[in-house]
């Protein structure tokens, strides 16, 4: 991004209705949470396909759940995907004890999660990937399909913690590639796991996970890829460093939009060819091409 201030970027009313169709705010003593989201610039794009969600249990406020999805087909089924697991997992979170493990609960999502992937197959609905976020006592449970991802803030650094099921991202284990770079790829979007992708096949619905302590972070961003196929982590750490909660979120779906394009990086290029590994890449970014979610959690200072 051309270099600007971010206070004054984000101070520039960029919450236009057009774009923001829907947010969502929660503020405790110890948290705060705010969800963006808009369906993008492209005119091809007639439906937001992701889904949102946010629950805290209802006999423990510090015991919540955040979950951001993104419905695989351009159509209406693909916003049903996405519903129908958001709402899956609600149901499954609501009706867990109030004080449990990560480890103690992560076998009934599976359960839940196999249900919900056969039945979308069968009825010939969509797919949907999706991050989601159980944040426990002592630890928080991360688990992703597809290229919805998850990002943890802390002391100024920022880290990515879910793992893109995408073809290409095994390039990233290669060395040739770094996650920031797979938006210049050309079939970046191409998943290889997501829910509702076929039935009876555990390897499909069976989700990355990452548990990591509550004290290794101080903020959490859930996006779906119309965030990350445009900025970089470190340009979303900015954002999210130096905004409110609800400033972050929506800064961060604005500035998938109003960002100026990303050129393809020379030397990534030249990478490729050192290694004799043939891909097809694109010139540049396309900011607004997808619909793009944000979700922003945040710990109050003093918690």
């Amino acid at each position: 991004m051309k270099k600007k201030n971010y206070v004054e970027f984000l101070s520039q009313k960029m919450t236009d209705e057009e774009l923001i169709k829907k947010s969502k705010l929660i503020k405790t003593p110890k948290y705060s949470i705010m969800i963006a989201t808009t369906r993008g610039t492209n005119p091809e794009r007639e439906e937001n396909q992701d889904y949102s969600a946010v629950v805290t249990h209802p006999n423990n406020e510090d015991f919540v759940m955040m979950l951001v999805a993104d419905g695989r087909s351009n159509s209406e089924n693909g916003k049903i995907a996405s519903k129908l697991l958001a709402k899956t997992l609600e149901n499954w979170f609501v009706r867990l004890p109030a004080h449990i493990s990560p480890l103690a609960f992560e076998h009934t999502i599976i359960k839940n999660l196999r249900r919900l992937n056969d039945y979308l197959y069968n009825e010939e609905l969509s797919e949907t990937s999706f991050v989601l976020a159980v944040k426990c006592k002592e630890d928080t449970w991360i688990a992703n399909l597809g290229n919805c991802r998850c990002y943890a803030l802390h002391n100024g650094n920022i880290e990515m913690k879910t793992t893109d099921d995408l073809v290409w991202f095994r390039y990233n284990d290669e060395n040739l590639i770094n996650p920031d770079e797979i938006k210049y790829l050309a079939g970046k979007d191409y998943v290889e796991k997501a829910i509702g992708e076929s039935a009876n096949k555990e390897q499909n619905f069976f989700p990355n996970v990452e548990i990591i302590d509550n004290d290794d972070y101080d903020s959490l961003v859930l996006t779906t890829h119309g965030i990350t196929d445009v900025l970089d982590s470190e340009e979303i750490k900015e954002i999210v460093d130096k905004a409110t909660t609800k400033d972050a979120a929506v800064g961060l779906v604005a500035t998938s939009i109003l960002i100026e394009p990303k050129k393809l990086p020379e030397e990534l290029i030249q990478r490729f060819k050192d290694a004799d590994r043939g891909t097809t890449f694109i010139k540049e970014t396309v900011p607004g091409d997808s619909n793009a979610t944000a979700l922003v959690y945040k710990k109050t200072r003093s918690s």
